[in-house]
């Protein structure tokens, strides 16, 4: 449902961007720019075979490059530039430890993507994916127990009432056990432990990391 709501705001912007952008030119030079040939369809096509294909961030200028926008995307380390010492060539060349043997396919890299990212804006995803994550929203409520409390000891680790971790492979992230340790507390545990510290802020290097007791395992009906 995410990425699909996600298609259609994109769909949703490149409508709005088409109309803004082709009322003014219209308004100004009607023989020039007529709709029956500039059509929606083929501005949006326009935008997605630049977004996908067009080299840029590293150059001074974003620019096509034929036959290099082919290659497949991988999770490589991959460099590009142009016109290095005025030899007036595109470069575009493995680094670090990637490297190719002779007959392997060679790949470029979009970026450190995540699958819903590659799907949304180049059409696949990768079975494997290093860089894929899963994102998890949570939130104190203003109804829960003891809030001013809790909302302290958030403040002390650096998270707010609001939060969104992104979860992955490769990284443990605290900042979700933190917030879900603090959620569960008692509200005399809550009290107690807000009144120890600070308004300094320890990013749950501190008591948040320690086992927990058996009485704070206690989820209870207080706190949801």
């Amino acid at each position: 449902p995410a990425l699909c709501k996600a298609a259609d705001d994109k769909w949703s912007h490149f409508r709005v961007q088409y109309i803004r952008l082709f009322s003014r030119l219209r308004s100004r030079f009607p023989d020039e720019f007529p709709e029956e040939l500039y059509t929606e369809s083929l501005f949006r096509w326009a935008i997605l075979t630049v977004a996908a294909r067009a080299f840029g961030r590293r150059l001074e200028w974003m620019a096509l490059v034929p036959f290099a926008d082919n290659l497949n995307h991988g999770n490589v380390a991959t460099k590009y530039d142009f016109d290095v010492g005025g030899n007036g060539v595109f470069r575009l060349f493995p680094t670090g430890t990637n490297s190719y043997l002779k007959g392997r396919e060679v790949f470029n890299s979009y970026g450190r993507r995540d699958n819903a990212h590659l799907l949304l804006h180049y059409g696949f995803a990768m079975l494997d994916n290093e860089h894929d994550h899963v994102p998890m929203f949570v939130e104190m409520f203003e109804r829960a127990p003891s809030v001013d409390a809790r909302l302290k000891l958030l403040r002390y680790v650096n998270i707010r009432k609001r939060e969104l971790f992104k979860l992955d492979r490769k990284h443990f992230e605290w900042g979700v056990l933190v917030f879900h340790r603090v959620a569960v507390l008692s509200s005399r545990k809550a009290r107690e432990l807000s009144e120890t510290i600070d308004d300094s802020i320890d990013r749950g290097n501190n008591f948040m990391r320690k086992p927990l007791r058996s009485e704070e395992r206690r989820v209870g009906k207080e706190c949801r």
